[in-house]
């Protein structure tokens, strides 16, 4: 696990080091012994019940989450998200999208992680307290308008409606490269190099009874086409009579070169990892879309009252041509007179 730790130096800083040292001997992370587990149970502890991406100590798992994804998606751009001014002080820093101005002291949207970002120090003094719409203008020159994790300042508005959104799209983005791509994301973001796993290396000498230099094939594959090349030997000679023995032995002969090259390819398997990854985002998408907290918010933003107000105006319209009309009908069935709205003439009153 040394290696790990000097990455985790490296590419995040001695101060987040420092903090995930104090949490592995809380939690006891190096008893796995594997990277991949590690990290994983590493970020399910952070972001179990958190809410407050800001404050104190919170701010280190925000940049470990923010600097993972940038440097996995940002096409190969070097960025020290470490380097120091001469104060000691980091030169990356965690901005607000929404200006902390805009929020009461007590509304949790403010530090949530949908409302996080990097920017370098000297962007960040020039845009603090300015709206999203003159922080998206003043980042058009800057180099962190083309971070991936600032794809926000793209969009055309930002809203505190679209904070929870932003935090659960960071949070799959997080989990989809440590679930489906961990091999590349320790090569590609923290320099080790891990072998693939879900192979199996074997020996030829196990299927033809001879020496030969190790490969990476999978067993199955091989045996399944020699039991195919041994059926299909069998078949000939048990149903197939009338073939002569020199037909019979040039078959044999040609099959079994054809049956060759497979023995030094892996069996080609279907991968759907990447229309399920989309699928995953999208139902947990909808899972969230369609939660009390959303339809809450979605509820409370109706103005009833207006409604309300259209209503009683509608019916007040109703009433006044069923008088000008001279038609009583009684107050409980006036809303079954829609079509009444239509009505110029007596004579198409005098219907009702």
């Amino acid at each position: 696990m040394d290696k790990l730790l000097e990455s985790f130096e490296t590419v995040f800083g001695n101060r987040f080091l420092k903090y995930f040292k104090e949490q592995e001997k809380k939690r006891h992370y190096f008893k796995v012994n594997d990277y991949k587990k590690v990290i994983h149970k590493f970020v399910e502890d952070e972001q179990r019940e958190r809410v407050n991406y800001y404050s104190r100590t919170h701010v280190h798992f925000t940049r470990f989450l923010l600097v993972s994804i940038e440097k996995f998606k940002n096409n190969g751009r070097a960025i020290d998200f470490t380097e120091l001014d001469h104060k000691g002080n980091l030169i990356w820093q965690l901005e607000h999208v929404i200006p902390q101005s805009n929020f009461e002291k007590k509304d949790l949207d403010k530090n949530k992680l949908g409302n996080l970002t990097l920017l370098n120090r000297d962007t960040n003094v020039k845009i603090s307290d300015e709206t999203f719409i003159e922080k998206k203008k003043l980042l058009l020159d800057e180099d962190e308008s083309k971070f991936y994790i600032n794809e926000v300042f793209r969009r055309d508005k930002f809203l505190k409606s679209d904070i929870e959104q932003r935090t659960i799209d960071l949070q799959l983005e997080l989990k989809d490269i440590f679930e489906n791509y961990f091999d590349e994301y320790c090569e590609k973001v923290l320099s080790l190099e891990l072998k693939s796993v879900g192979r199996v290396s074997i020996s030829f000498d196990v299927i033809n009874g001879i020496s030969r230099k190790q490969s990476n094939v999978t067993n199955e594959s091989v045996i399944h086409i020699k039991n195919l090349m041994k059926n299909f030997n069998e078949s000939i000679g048990a149903n197939v009579s009338t073939i002569s023995q020199s037909l019979k032995k040039l078959i044999q002969y040609n099959v079994k070169d054809i049956s060759k090259p497979f023995e030094k390819m892996a069996s080609i398997q279907p991968n759907y990892s990447n229309i399920l990854e989309v699928l995953s985002k999208q139902f947990s998408k909808l899972q969230t879309l369609y939660n009390f907290k959303n339809i809450g918010n979605f509820l409370k933003n109706i103005d009833f009252d207006d409604y309300r107000r259209q209503l009683d105006e509608q019916r007040k319209r109703k009433i006044a041509k069923c008088l000008h009309f001279d038609i009583y009908p009684p107050i409980l069935f006036l809303d079954e007179l829609a079509s009444m709205e239509k009505v110029t003439e007596q004579s198409e009153a005098d219907y009702y």
